[in-house]
């Protein structure tokens, strides 16, 4: 929150989603390549 905060106080409020939209991308991938790989067992 605070980073986010501070790049829209940059100027940047885009930067501030790329941290938002970034991990949100990465968490879906994590949870849904472990699924994969447990119903492959």
């Amino acid at each position: 929150m605070h980073v986010q905060g501070a790049f829209r106080a940059a100027g940047h409020p885009e930067i501030g989603l790329l941290f938002f939209t970034l991990p949100g991308a990465v968490a879906s991938l994590f949870f849904t390549l472990p699924g994969a790989v447990a119903d492959a067992r």
